[in-house]
């Protein structure tokens, strides 16, 4: 909402929530500055038009607002130049004079930089976030190359009491038989299903 005070010369004031502003239509210039930087009317530099207009249609007056760099005929202008054709390089005459050659480039020591340099008011990449915690004495803030406290005797986790009892529970139980303790068997019982002829 804009409350327009009226002065003279086509000079006004709007009021609004974030604060006033002077317009001054025949300077085209506005106090927040976009309508200089643009070159064309803001939306209170509308609101003051349109006021100035009074029952006048507003599209038929704000093309004179706006910057004549802007307008058609300048866009017109600008591009009336003819370009001429160029012909084929290979046609080009040679003119002589020293070769144009890049910069010389040094390898600078050690590790290559991967990420480039960020501004001071840029954010920085998110990446791993969290406390290094030392293997060695479980202490953080260190890790175990780092680390200048004792070893600690580290305790039996869940995971290797599993891995004890399930090898001790695969030792009691009984292996499946193989072919050739099932041929053995069979030649066991037929010895035992043979009738005895030896007599006293």
């Amino acid at each position: 909402m804009l409350t327009i005070i009226t002065a003279e010369d086509m000079e006004y004031e709007l009021l609004g929530l974030d604060g006033s502003y002077a317009v001054k239509l025949r300077q085209y210039n506005y106090g927040c500055g976009s309508w200089q930087i643009t070159g064309i009317p803001c939306c209170h530099a509308m609101a003051a038009i349109s006021h100035s207009c009074g029952r006048d249609p507003v599209k038929d007056i704000v093309v004179a607002f706006v910057h004549q760099s802007l307008s058609k005929s300048t866009y017109i202008q600008t591009y009336r130049g003819m370009i001429h054709p160029i012909p084929n390089q290979k046609i080009w005459l040679e003119i002589e004079g020293s070769k144009l050659l890049p910069p010389h480039f040094e390898t600078q020591h050690g590790r290559l930089k991967l990420q480039r340099k960020r501004e001071p008011d840029e954010k920085s990449r998110g990446g791993r976030s969290g406390t290094v915690v030392c293997k060695n004495c479980g202490m953080a803030g260190h890790n175990k190359r780092t680390c200048k406290n004792e070893k600690q005797p580290i305790q039996n986790s869940s995971r290797t009491k599993n891995k004890k009892t399930n090898s001790t529970i695969g030792a009691t139980t009984s292996q499946p038989p193989t072919r050739k303790s099932m041929k053995k068997t069979k030649e066991l019982h037929r010895q035992q299903s043979r009738p005895n002829h030896n007599h006293n």
